[in-house]
């Protein structure tokens, strides 16, 4: 990130760096009842606290210092706390609420930010603010509205011995008349996945599949019933 927004000349005397060797980044994942208890009590340990400002059910995000380890991290949070070393578990997370992050789902350049939910997840600000696109982002909501948008997928039966299929994969929905593409998949971790879709016949569709998996769309929870209504 710090190599691609160093490319911009901003207008504001901002000094960018690279400080990704001095902190390091937790995700924080817990019931809202324990969050704000827990939220004082890491303070007082000079922890940095951020609520993610797209989900609730996506946590709080933490910054420490590099030496803290996970043994540090459960005296500080509890000794029951379940600390992963991937982020596998945080990505099945964010594709079963139907959230993309990062190039490693989205290629830079392939979708517009409405496709991606941004407008849902307050990652776009439409009122005196100049972006890249915003003309273009502006006129799609003004006049053809979102046709395609990031969704949750679910593979049924899904065996990663015989998997069949690769990101980019197209998305069938079996119709009558034949089949149909209604999208693509954009990444997956084993049966939960992403996939970039047209939300009406997606969600009409009677059976839809990837290669010889059958797969399951579903429309997440958080969004706004006028999402539908505006298609």
């Amino acid at each position: 990130m710090h190599k691609s927004v160093s490319h911009w000349q901003l207008r504001q005397n901002v000094k960018v760096e690279d400080v990704s060797r001095q902190y390091k980044l937790w995700a924080f994942i817990a019931p809202p009842d324990f969050t704000k208890d827990f939220i004082e009590l890491v303070m007082e340990h000079e922890i940095k606290v951020f609520k993610d400002p797209r989900l609730a059910d996506l946590g709080h995000r933490l910054i420490t210092t590099p030496e803290m380890g996970q043994l540090n991290m459960r005296q500080v949070v509890g000794e029951d706390t379940i600390i992963d070393n991937d982020e596998q578990d945080y990505a099945v997370l964010r594709y079963k609420l139907g959230v993309s992050e990062g190039a490693a789902d989205i290629f830079p350049g392939t979708c517009c930010p409405l496709e991606l939910n941004c407008d849902l997840l307050h990652g776009i600000c439409f009122e005196n603010i100049k972006y890249i696109g915003r003309e273009l982002t502006i006129a799609s909501i003004e006049h053809s509205g979102v046709k395609k948008r990031i969704m949750p997928v679910h593979f049924l039966n899904f065996n990663s011995k015989n998997e069949d299929f690769e990101k980019d994969d197209t998305i069938w929905a079996n119709r009558e008349c034949g089949k149909m593409s209604v999208g693509m998949l954009k990444n997956h971790v084993s049966s939960f996945g992403l996939g970039l879709l047209k939300v009406n016949e997606a969600l009409e569709a009677k059976t839809l599949h990837i290669g010889s998996y059958p797969i399951v769309i579903t429309q997440p929870e958080w969004w706004p019933e006028h999402i539908l209504s505006d298609k």
